[in-house]
């Protein structure tokens, strides 16, 4: 799920306060029990043995690709494993060396993430922080809860609780803001996706779907009801958004886990392109 580091300006997200009506504080408050306060999630032990289980083997002249892969699924765990005891400098090490080695792999689109949400955290130690930040720190534990939960692993529980905390205090920062609609589709994704479905149901309620007219929120919503399973109203948005913007929502659907129920379905491919169906995660961005 790309992020609104690149959004247009404040002015142009204003007028936005009926978007959402009083059941917002709510969402906001009801849903924000203190057990889920943010703090940093921390393995027993986990720092003592980290930079060993960590280091990963150099590529060897003539590796086959199957030795290449165990080599890169060794340094997505150890930086998965590194992310959750708050090693960015390592996790951010891992990656950068993973994804010059070995190029196109996944390694690449991991790195982003990482460096990205880094970013961001650091944003949120100062005084005040605004929702736009909360949200860009909610958008970056989301998608690396969804690679984690992509590659079997069982640990992503912290990921996703540290996204439902980022995206409820971007909430209750500017519950009114134009940004505010995206948080809500991106929260009800993630329960969605974690088989609250209730709950994503009652977020969803307060969006007016009529009101997203952006590639970029097309492309939220279009996450939203392929995380439900809704594969017909998926498509729809997310052919919707790649008429707004064609390169960008192409690649970033072809590069992230949000359309990992929807990527085999015919009508998927023939809208991404059958090239770009599962591109190289190496390849940039533009939003």
């Amino acid at each position: 799920m790309t992020d609104l580091r690149k959004l247009p300006t404040a002015s142009s997200l204003k007028g936005t306060r009926n978007l959402i009506g009083p059941g917002l504080l709510v969402v906001a408050v009801c849903l924000s029990p203190p057990v889920l306060a943010f703090r940093p999630w921390l393995a027993p032990d986990a720092k003592d043995s980290l930079e060993s289980v960590a280091t990963p083997t150099p590529l060897v002249c003539g590796q086959s690709g199957a030795e290449t892969w165990s080599q890169v699924d060794r340094v997505l765990d150890a930086a998965i494993a590194a992310i959750k005891v708050e090693r960015w400098d390592l996790a951010t090490s891992l990656l950068r060396g993973a994804a010059t080695e070995y190029p196109g792999t996944p390694a690449s689109y991991l790195q982003e993430q990482v460096e990205l949400l880094s970013q961001d955290r650091a944003a949120i130690e100062s005084a005040q922080v605004s929702s736009l930040t909360w949200f860009n720190v909610g958008c970056g534990y989301h998608n690396i809860f969804l690679f984690a939960r992509s590659r079997d692993r069982t640990g992503w529980a912290p990921f996703y609780l540290k996204a439902q905390h980022a995206y409820h205090r971007a909430l209750q920062v500017s519950p009114c803001s134009g940004q505010s609609r995206y948080v809500l589709v991106c929260l009800a994704a993630l329960y969605q996706e974690t088989g609250r479905v209730d709950l994503a149901h009652h977020v969803m309620d307060q969006v007016d779907e009529n009101r997203i007219h952006e590639a970029l929120g097309m492309t939220y919503l279009a996450y939203y009801y392929s995380s439900a399973r809704q594969s017909d109203q998926a498509l729809e948005w997310l052919r919707r958004a790649c008429g707004k913007d064609p390169i960008g929502v192409r690649r970033w659907a072809s590069k992230s886990n949000d359309f990992d129920n929807i990527r085999h379905d015919p009508r998927f491919v023939a809208l991404i392109g059958a090239g770009e169906a599962r591109a190289d995660p190496a390849k940039e961005l533009i939003w």
